[in-house]
């Protein structure tokens, strides 16, 4: 089956479909989270609801996941059920009561089985509990199933009869090829007559392909099991007591495996076959930053393969509240505010970023985020002075002078009430006596000096003020 892959990563499988958009999306493009009343989520670039494409166009392949249906009866409902068809087949032996317990236990065993093909077939892992799978048959599979075998049997009988031994071996062995497929559209109509159709059948064959063929030789070879375990513990079960029950138990335990097989191949090839099987819920997350995070992403990737990189760069800013203490969130919104060039979006991204990297204590990275941001937005400075301040600080540090000047260029302009602007501008000044420039670090110096008494003065007369007109009151 050619599954259907995302529109945006080529190599993983599609989960969801926009009818308006024809697009696919995978797990990456649209991560769902938490509860939604509504059903699928929303498209990313037209905001109308998604189709679900099932469970089994992101499914493993058939062949790479056949082993672990080994395992699959070995849960508490599949151990009751091999266990009951065991107990059962111990009245088996006695007369009349025996064939009606024999008939018994094929019925129960049948419906079980088609159980485990019908939640296999539709995503669940789990195997059907065994009071709920034969409790009811509204829809008399079993009877159906004997009615296939009694045609095959007649139709067998008539080759014999009518061509010749030879085509009566050969109609056998046609019957045990297309078995499986039968069984199937059984399962998947509930009609006995579309399972015995010629057309049907073929079709159905052809859309599963190989996957089917290897389905028919595990389902043989599977059969044979029983009598082959029976056989090489036949010593040890020597008490036909004791026989009976281990080879009822364990054709049961085959039985749930070929069917669940069966079940898989319906589910892995869905979207060939006409139906949508899958839970969407599960595609669900919690609403962790993580996974908020990844939902954002996600939709601001499509977005921006698509070249509307304007409304991606929108999506970041709208959900920043989400993300204010989120240091991956910032570092992914800079970095793509950052590949677009786009000086708006580096300024407003800038800022929230640096504080949170400064109170990280993470000043090396910080300083580089500004040296970054800087390429882009040439005259952006942060707006907060104590940022400023701490980034010159460390640009010194490394010797890098031009940037820390550039920092602190202007600083009583920008935030004339900064506390701490005598220490910036001395700074400042060192910078400058680091690049040579003597004379102009010494007029930095006279500057900040009568800026600070200036200051201070304005601070003194309106205090006086304020005590004066307290006293006129």
């Amino acid at each position: 089956m050619t599954k259907d892959l995302c529109t945006y990563h080529q190599t993983k499988p599609a989960i969801w479909h926009c009818e308006e958009c024809a697009r696919h999306f995978c797990s990456r493009c649209v991560v769902v989270i938490g509860d939604n009343p509504q059903g699928t989520p929303r498209c990313p670039l037209c905001e109308k609801w998604l189709e679900y494409l099932g469970g089994g166009n992101s499914a493993k392949p058939f062949w790479s996941v056949a082993h672990t249906f080994f395992i699959y009866p070995f849960s508490t409902s599949g151990i009751a059920f091999m266990v009951l068809v065991g107990l059962l087949s111990l009245v088996m032996p006695f007369g009349l009561i025996g064939l009606f317990a024999l008939l018994f236990t094929v019925a129960v065993a049948v419906k079980y089985c088609f159980a485990v093909l019908e939640a296999v077939a539709t995503g669940s892992i789990q195997a059907p509990s065994v009071a709920e799978a034969v409790s009811g048959d509204e829809d008399h599979l079993f009877l159906k199933l004997v009615g296939i075998l009694i045609v095959a049997t007649f139709l067998r009988a008539v080759a014999d009869i009518l061509i010749s031994p030879g085509a009566g071996t050969l109609f056998g062995l046609l019957f045990t090829l297309i078995t499986p497929a039968m069984i199937m559209l059984l399962a998947l109509t509930k009609q006995i007559g579309q399972a015995l159709a010629p057309n049907r059948i073929l079709g159905l064959i052809v859309s599963l392909g190989w996957p089917y063929v290897l389905a028919v030789f595990l389902t043989n070879v599977i059969s044979t099991g029983p009598y082959l375990v029976v056989g090489f513990f036949a010593e040890a079960l020597f008490a036909s007591i004791i026989a009976l029950p281990v080879l009822a138990s364990l054709m049961a335990y085959f039985a749930v495996v070929n069917f669940a097989m069966l079940g898989y191949l319906l589910f892995e090839h869905q979207g060939s076959l006409g139906f949508t099987a899958g839970d969407p819920d599960e595609e669900r997350l919690p609403a962790t930053t993580d996974n908020l995070r990844k939902q954002l992403i996600g939709e601001v990737n499509v977005l921006a393969r698509e070249g509307r990189q304007d409304e991606a760069l929108k999506r970041f800013e709208a959900r920043r509240s989400e993300f204010a203490d989120d240091m991956v969130y910032h570092q992914r919104y800079f970095d793509f505010a950052r590949q677009y060039k786009d000086k708006h979006a580096i300024a407003r991204v800038s800022e929230p970023y640096l504080e949170l990297l400064i109170s990280k204590d993470a000043l090396d990275q910080a300083l580089d985020v500004w040296r970054n941001a800087a390429l882009i937005a040439s005259t952006y400075k942060p707006k907060n002075p104590a940022i400023a301040h701490a980034l010159a600080e460390r640009a010194h540090s490394k010797n890098l002078l031009n940037e820390a000047l550039r920092l602190l260029v202007n600083l009583h302009k920008r935030a004339p009430q900064y506390t701490e602007l005598g220490p910036a501008y001395v700074l400042a000044a060192t910078v400058l006596r680091d690049l040579g420039d003597t004379a102009k670090a010494a007029q930095l110096e006279k500057f900040i000096r009568a800026f600070l008494a200036n200051r201070l003065d304005k601070r003194t007369q309106t205090a006086s003020g304020n005590r004066a007109a307290s006293s006129a009151r």
